[in-house]
């Protein structure tokens, strides 16, 4: 049975937090995100991170599902998604690209019980939020004994490059850009009881394409695991046993 939003539930949100949902009611989601960017994060999630679990009849959780691409990719290999972000229109595009459920809901205070899917996957959100510690938090409750989290986000190394390149205009973003370091990211996970199995650093440059992606991935294979605060994204997975 699919988890059911608590009666009273309430969504606490504001401007910064709602960037991408404004961004979606007037644009598609790969006019704004990076497509390529995006599929080397499938590769690294479901080709690495995933690459031993059989998702079919499991129940997965994609917190802050932007897009659907993950979503989609999760539902072929047959799992039961739940996908939940802030806003309607993100939640009305996934829902046609992947037929799944979907809730609205807060990273910060998400509408479920504990301990009720068998995966959560979040990859580049805990950053878009105001309190990214408070979010691994409440995302490492709803992990059920035996199950798993995968979250990426970018190094706190690269927080002063973005900031300028948006601060000089190669970039638009308004919503929260608070980066952490991969260190205490292991750390909050553990605080909850959840066990680190793998820290993985990958993107050795903020640049993709496929004449790239051999360098990025002997960057990945050589020094991701060692140094994964160097690269501009990090992975983690973890489990609660």
């Amino acid at each position: 049975m699919l988890p059911i939003p608590g009666d009273g539930y309430e969504l606490k949100i504001d401007r910064k937090a709602m960037y991408f949902e404004r961004m979606a009611e007037s644009h598609e989601w790969d006019d704004f995100a990076n497509p390529r960017e995006t599929t080397r994060r499938l590769q690294i999630i479901f080709d690495f991170f995933l690459k031993d679990l059989d998702l079919k009849g499991l129940l997965l959780l994609d917190a802050g599902s932007g897009g659907g691409h993950f979503s989609a990719r999760a539902r072929k290999g047959g799992a039961h998604i739940v996908a939940m972000d802030l806003g309607k229109s993100l939640l009305t595009k996934v829902r046609a690209k992947t037929g799944c459920r979907t809730v609205l809901g807060d990273l910060a205070e998400p509408p479920f019980s504990p301990g009720c899917f068998d995966v959560v996957l979040c990859t580049e959100v805990i950053e878009h939020t105001r309190h990214p510690e408070s979010v691994l938090i409440s995302l490492s409750s709803l992990v059920k004994p035996g199950g798993r989290l995968v979250l990426t986000s970018p190094g706190k190394p690269w927080q002063p490059v973005v900031r300028l390149a948006t601060r000089l205009g190669f970039r638009r973003h308004e919503g929260y850009e608070n980066f952490l370091w991969p260190g205490r990211c292991v750390s909050v996970l553990e605080s909850t009881g959840l066990m680190v199995k793998e820290v993985q650093g990958f993107n050795i440059l903020p640049l993709f394409h496929p004449w790239l992606d051999p360098l990025h991935t002997w960057c990945e294979m050589t020094a991701g695991k060692k140094i994964p605060w160097l690269f501009v994204n990090y992975g983690i997975l973890a489990y609660r046993p």
